[in-house]
């Protein structure tokens, strides 16, 4: 993303005195108005060009129009097609915090129902956990990984998002290959935590991957509470990864998505919309 600061004037928005800066995103062009260290976003420059011009001192006008004139606006239906694949992935996110509570709930339930019987608990809590993993997996391809997969074709900056999907989808099969198996056959209890907090790590990884476009994009567009629910997420993952504290971690992890979820719906466009 780069950025050009055209002149003074009066922000539309606010009516505070400020910089107009014009940044662009993945082909498109936005106006903002700089107050020293606080920003305010106007919205994509062809939609906002003539109160941006109206705003300006009068020996910036001509620059502006200097400006607005060697680029090309419709370069704007890419970056609108950006926010529409976004949109996509908000709701892939949304989805699986949907199922995560889902399953977090008829996991305690089943500790209640079961927590005199550990064996037929253990078998239980195998069944969901399997379950949960191959709807996560069809989630994770139908929204996440086709949302990034445009979205890279769009703007390579969006790969790292692809590649983090791409290792979740395959980490998340071989999670529902091991439980299979373990359901199959009794593998040691020891053996099971070792290989599933691998396959853990992995996928910790893979969201690292996946939250780092949507925290670039959150910050170009100064939407503060996405990247609060990214931090907060990680941290719920990472805690899933530490025997006995699985109980603490989820909830943490279910209250990022849930900000992320809210702040990405700030977005200007969504194809989910």
């Amino acid at each position: 993303m780069s950025s050009r600061s055209i002149g003074q004037g009066t922000c539309p928005k606010c009516g505070r005195r400020g910089t107009l800066v014009i940044k662009t995103l993945g082909g498109g062009y936005y106006a903002y108005y700089r107050h020293g260290r606080s920003w305010c976003y106007l919205g994509p420059l062809n939609k906002v060009y003539d109160e941006v011009r109206k705003s300006l001192d009068p020996n910036y006008v001509e620059e502006f129009d200097g400006f607005v004139g060697r680029v090309r606006m419709s370069l704007n239906e890419s970056v609108t097609s950006v926010f529409s694949w976004v949109g996509v992935i908000r709701m892939g996110i949304m989805y699986l915090l949907i199922l995560g509570i889902t399953f977090y709930i008829l996991l305690l339930m089943a500790l209640i129902v079961m927590y005199q019987d550990p064996p037929l608990f253990l078998l239980v809590g195998r069944i969901l956990d399997l379950i949960n993993n191959a709807i996560s997996l069809v989630i994770t391809y139908m929204y996440i990984y086709n949302g990034f997969l445009e979205l890279s074709k769009i703007d390579k900056t969006y790969g790292l998002g692809f590649g983090g999907s791409l290792i979740r989808l395959i980490a998340l099969l071989s999670l529902i290959v091991f439980d299979s198996i373990v359901l199959a056959i009794n593998v040691p209890a020891i053996t099971g935590y070792v290989i599933k907090d691998v396959i853990g790590a992995v996928i910790v990884i893979a969201w690292a991957l996946i939250f780092t476009p949507i925290y670039r994009l959150s910050n170009a567009f100064n939407i503060k509470p996405t990247n609060v629910g990214i931090i907060i997420a990680m941290i719920g993952y990472a805690l899933d990864l530490v025997p006995g504290i699985v109980l603490i971690g989820a909830p943490i992890q279910f209250i990022g998505e849930g900000i992320i979820v809210h702040g990405l719906g700030k977005l200007p466009v969504s194809r989910s919309q």
